[in-house]
């Protein structure tokens, strides 16, 4: 049986132990514009709020919100030790499940929930936790991805796939799981308000080094194989492929599909 490599326990351990895969992933977007400016332009922050980063990862909103000058109290929680340990460079952390929050009620200004409700079992349980940590007046803000969302690396990934393991495979690297129109569903009976904002686009990536390490950083089960000499060989052919792309039209073109949801608590 192919583990559900989303919400596999085993498989987000090997994941996230420490932040190679997810900075990997994160330097694939790094030729469009910051996701980071975009989603902290929408959030609701005069600067003195207390901010809980739920799913914190390697603390790069943490570490933003310290260098535009926040004075409120920042936090952060991960599932992962190897992430709240890295992230506690920029703020306090904790190891932490979003579905049993070890946070007061009504205690938080606004909570972040930032590209990570796709890996959690019971989404409306954690979303009744974001809403029970927040204050009177307070927000929550979610991050998901649409499906549309690196369509072509998964492409090229599926391709290679089919090419030399002879593989089929629908790729669901949790756009499915997750899309915005059921975060939506699950968010408005829990929050007085719910607007939902677009926030993708294209992105042209310069270097195929960067498109394959990101393709290196999906885990084997994801499409039904483990570690191994066929993984490898996968992962090279599919390099091949991206580094075609960008010797034809000199860049790597990557749709960014991405909704931020924000949940108001009524003051």
């Amino acid at each position: 049986m192919v583990a559900n490599h989303t919400t596999d326990a085993a498989v987000l351990r090997s994941q996230y132990g420490d932040d190679q895969r997810l900075s990997a992933r994160q330097r694939l977007w790094g030729g469009g514009p910051p996701l980071i400016d975009r989603v902290l332009g929408l959030a609701p922050l005069t600067g003195a709020e207390t901010v809980l980063d739920v799913g914190c990862g390697n603390g790069r909103y943490l570490a933003e919100l310290r260098a535009r000058g926040h004075t409120g109290t920042l936090a952060g929680v991960d599932h992962s030790p190897g992430m709240a340990a890295v992230s506690r460079e920029h703020a306090p952390t904790a190891v932490a499940d979003v579905q049993a929050l070890p946070v007061p009620d009504g205690s938080v200004d606004v909570v972040l929930c930032l590209h990570m409700l796709y890996h959690v079992p019971d989404l409306a349980r954690a979303v009744g936790e974001l809403r029970r940590v927040l204050r009177s007046g307070g927000h929550a803000m979610v991050a998901t991805n649409g499906r549309d969302h690196t369509a072509e690396p998964r492409d090229i990934l599926a391709r290679a796939l089919r090419e030399v393991a002879g593989v089929e495979w629908d790729l669901d690297l949790s756009g499915q799981r997750f899309p915005p129109e059921l975060a939506e569903s699950l968010l408005r009976p829990v929050f007085d308000q719910v607007e939902t904002h677009q926030v993708g686009g294209p992105v042209p990536v310069p270097s195929a080094v960067i498109v394959g390490d990101y393709l290196a950083s999906i885990p084997p089960e994801a499409a039904g194989l483990t570690e191994g000499p066929q993984w490898t060989d996968v992962l090279a052919r599919a390099r091949e492929l991206v580094e075609e792309q960008v010797a034809a039209a000199g860049s790597f073109r990557v749709t960014s599909d991405v909704a931020v949801l924000i949940g108001r608590v009524p003051a």
